[in-house]
């Protein structure tokens, strides 16, 4: 089931909100519990999780995920795309990380030129 929600979020207080479309992919969650008192309170707490990401990360105009792979108390998940272009970002500007990244590459069999 998804839910699909406009979201304002502002960068400080002074600033403009910009919106962003939500869209919360649910999972197997019963209708029942997403519409009822318990999945609202979870999209509400679910939605300031991701604005705090955003302040700090960019306000996107649309973004989907995934209630389901977030935990209460950490920090917003990365995809595994946006992990990706950290690695190579941090391998791009430091010699030893991009070091351990080849040998790590090698260690797993790949051909690193």
């Amino acid at each position: 089931m998804q839910t699909t929600h406009n979201v304002a979020t502002k960068v400080d207080k002074s600033a403009t909100a910009k919106t962003t479309i939500l869209v919360v992919d649910w999972g197997n969650t019963h209708a029942e519990v997403v519409n009822g008192p318990v999945g609202k309170l979870a999209a509400q707490q679910f939605i300031v999780h991701l604005q705090q990401g955003w302040r700090n990360n960019g306000i996107p105009a649309k973004y989907t995920a995934k209630i389901l792979e977030y935990k209460s108390g950490g920090r917003v998940a990365l995809t595994s795309e946006q992990m990706m272009d950290a690695l190579f970002e941090g391998a791009k500007a430091d010699p030893a990380e991009r070091a351990k990244l080849e040998a790590r590459l090698r260690s797993m069999g790949l051909k690193v030129a």
